[in-house]
């Protein structure tokens, strides 16, 4: 048996000492392993801020492909950490690429194309403005069942997931006889303030924790003790709301933009 003192492996890699056991050899796999399984793991954070379920939807295996050639084109895989570089947090721009290139791919998706028009949109139209009406009436208007009213919002979560600016339709383009760009801006975060604050409290604290607290669907889960499926579904009930009273709000500007 081939002794490998800790103190050794310097000379190894030097050719001071001689590596007739291929120690390494060992070491450069186990390096590989260690730098697979950092880059694993920033991926699923990533994977994470875009939903808290996938199935049947999307296939978690892709998206992880997917997001580790996010890391490996940007180079980002060579100092797989999230730990602060320079003084900026660098982990989270990591984070940030790895999102990016995980909803590019998602949103050229044939499901991403079908579930928007197909499905979330009805569900934006069933709602009153401003407020969600009661289950029961959206199941009766859209026609289906209750286990499936839950499915279709657990589904927009993830939509709006993968494309939160879905959320604020048309506010790039300027109305036809609107007020200037900075006043119209002003009047939207108005209007997205009083929205939100009209959703239940459960649905606002979602909606805090994502976006102003940069959290992940399985970090919410964890600090809610709710599942992430369920703080998914939250989620995608109050992206249908906002979504369905700025599109009625600006209507203006309905069949622009995109």
């Amino acid at each position: 048996m081939t002794d490998c003192p800790i103190h050794s492996l310097q000379g190894m890699r030097d050719g001071s000492i001689r590596d007739p056991g291929g120690t390494l050899s060992w070491l450069a796999e186990l390096e590989r392993a260690e730098l697979h399984g950092a880059m694993t793991r920033i991926v699923r954070i990533a994977m994470g801020r875009i939903g808290g379920r996938f199935a049947p939807w999307l296939d978690e295996g892709l998206m992880m492909g997917h997001g580790l050639a996010t890391l490996l084109d940007s180079s980002a895989g060579e100092a797989a950490s999230l730990e602060p570089a320079d003084g900026l947090n660098g982990g989270e721009r990591t984070l940030r690429r790895v999102v990016s290139g995980i909803r590019n791919w998602a949103r050229g998706s044939s499901w991403f194309a079908r579930a928007v028009p197909r499905r979330v949109d009805p569900l934006c139209a069933s709602q009153a403005a401003g407020t969600a009406g009661p289950d029961e009436a959206i199941v009766a208007e859209l026609d289906i069942e209750g286990r499936e009213l839950q499915e279709r919002f657990t589904e927009a979560g993830l939509v709006f997931g993968v494309g939160p600016e879905l959320m604020l339709p048309h506010l790039s383009v300027a109305c036809a006889g609107s007020a200037g760009p900075e006043d119209q801006q002003q009047s939207t975060r108005v209007m997205l303030a009083d929205t939100i604050s009209a959703r239940p409290i459960e649905q606002r604290r979602v909606l805090t924790l994502y976006f102003q607290q940069n959290l992940s669907f399985p970090e919410i889960a964890e600090l809610t003790d709710l599942p992430p499926a369920r703080v998914q579904e939250l989620y995608g009930r109050a992206a249908v709301c906002i979504r369905a009273e700025l599109l009625d709000r600006l209507p203006m500007c309905a069949g622009e933009g995109g």
